[in-house]
């Protein structure tokens, strides 16, 4: 996995708050071309690793680095991102759209919508 893309991560998901304290889901963000990098959310706690094939996902979400990196940076919109094509998601939505609340929260945490 490239290492902006795992400083990336744990800048967005390294810590949740007690609010998200039963947030359960397992995320991939699968660049292309590059390593994959699997999140894993227990009861608020986040784990970041390497992603292979196999890793199983409630959500996979897959595009251009730059972009994923955009993303977990708070500078893009991924409802925006997916809707114009430039990432794919895969799996269950309910999940993705989890990730992008909390991500959103993080980096706008006074609620004015990106």
């Amino acid at each position: 996995m490239s290492e902006r893309m795992r400083e990336s991560a744990e800048r967005a998901l390294g810590q949740a708050s007690a609010a998200e304290s039963s947030w359960n889901d397992d995320y991939v963000f699968d660049p292309d071309g590059g390593d994959a990098v699997a999140v894993r959310v227990r009861n608020g706690a986040v784990t970041i690793s390497t992603a292979d094939s196999g890793t199983d996902a409630e959500c996979r979400v897959c595009g251009e680095e730059d972009e994923l990196v955009r993303i977990l940076n708070g500078e893009s919109n991924p409802q925006t991102a997916w809707m114009r094509g430039d990432i794919e998601l895969e799996g269950n939505f309910a999940a993705a759209y989890r990730l992008y609340a909390f991500i959103r929260a993080r980096h706008n945490p006074a609620g004015v919508m990106a």
